[in-house]
């Protein structure tokens, strides 16, 4: 019974703590796209304060326009290795900063998400080939506004690679040897993440289809946050065995050695009742011994008192049975 309960008492221990875990990992995860939320938001309202102050027309080669996004590339870093662009209501580009093909001056440009743009409401565009870098990109996107009427889309590209200062910051993230956190666009394609080798791709994980909160399956354990302002999602994905080690494994070592001291004590006790068994038989013994030497002595006694008052009783009854006839002396 003891045996019993205190199986279950570890076993409880393991639950409780094993959920306590997950809540904690969840929490992690909400905090992590909360504040890539709020920087999507802060971007959103900082350059969109910008491109106000600029007077784009989002024409075909315009002059205004070049100027325009020549003083903007002040701003660029001297290693940048990404630009930006402008595409008009029609889609076509029309100019830009750090293009690849400055041929390409006309041509319609087909990215996903940008349609909505150009409707007036900004956007991250999922991961894509870039106009301004070999490598696929993301981007920021703002409608460009004369006065109320959306006339073209200002478009910021950043490159989805291992140089990249955002995935430079989720790479510090890395927990374990198993585990990995991971941003991902609207398409599950990899936007940055710890494990490099998944930068860019498609990640198809079965645990990333029960939308937000805590996953389990198939030995591996993930966590799913939404990014709203992105239309991302951030996930936490990582072997269940190392998720829970640090918590299962002292609570097993503990029930091992619970079971251990419990076989000891056993074995203990049962060296302890085989000592007092045997003490026990060996006083038996001795008060059977005991028992037959004090039979032995009574029975002696008894034989070698009885003989002389046999005698003394067979002489006092013929002095009785003569009594008359005996003179005083």
């Amino acid at each position: 019974m003891t045996a019993g309960l205190v199986l279950f008492t570890v076993l409880k221990a393991e639950h409780d703590g094993t959920a306590a875990l997950e809540r904690l990992q969840r929490a992690q995860v909400q905090q992590l796209a909360r504040s890539m939320n709020a920087r999507v938001e802060t971007t959103f309202t900082s350059a969109g304060g910008i491109l106000t102050n600029l007077k784009l027309t989002a024409q075909v080669r315009d002059p205004g326009d070049r100027a325009q996004l020549d003083q903007l590339q002040t701003y660029l870093a001297k290693d940048a290795r990404t630009g930006y662009y402008v595409v008009d209501s029609r889609s076509r580009l029309s100019n830009g900063v750090l293009l690849r093909d400055a041929m390409a001056l006309g041509a319609p440009v087909t990215r996903r998400g940008l349609d909505g743009v150009l409707k007036g409401k900004p956007a991250v565009l999922g991961v894509a080939p870039g106009l301004t870098t070999a490598l696929p990109t993301i981007a920021y996107a703002f409608p460009v506004r004369q006065g109320d009427t959306v006339v073209g889309a200002f478009v910021s590209e950043q490159d989805v690679s291992t140089a990249s200062p955002f995935n430079s910051e989720v790479t510090q993230l890395r927990p374990g040897t198993t585990g990995d956190f991971t941003f991902i666009d609207d398409q599950n394609v990899v936007v940055a993440s710890s494990n490099t080798a998944l930068l860019g791709k498609r990640l198809d994980d079965p645990l990333l289809a029960g939308g937000s909160g805590f996953h389990r399956r198939n030995g591996r354990v993930a966590v799913v946050e939404s990014v709203p302002a992105a239309h991302w999602r951030s996930v936490f994905r990582q072997d269940a065995a190392e998720f829970e080690g640090s918590l299962t494994g002292p609570l097993h070592s503990a029930l091992v050695l619970i079971v251990l001291a419990g076989m000891l004590g056993a074995g203990v006790g049962v060296t302890l009742l085989a000592r007092r068994l045997r003490a026990a038989r060996e006083e038996q013994r001795r008060l059977r011994e005991m028992s037959a030497v004090r039979e032995e002595f009574i029975s002696i006694v008894s034989h070698e008192v009885r003989t002389p008052v046999a005698g003394l009783l067979g002489f006092l009854q013929t002095t009785l049975d003569h009594w008359d006839g005996m003179d005083e002396d």
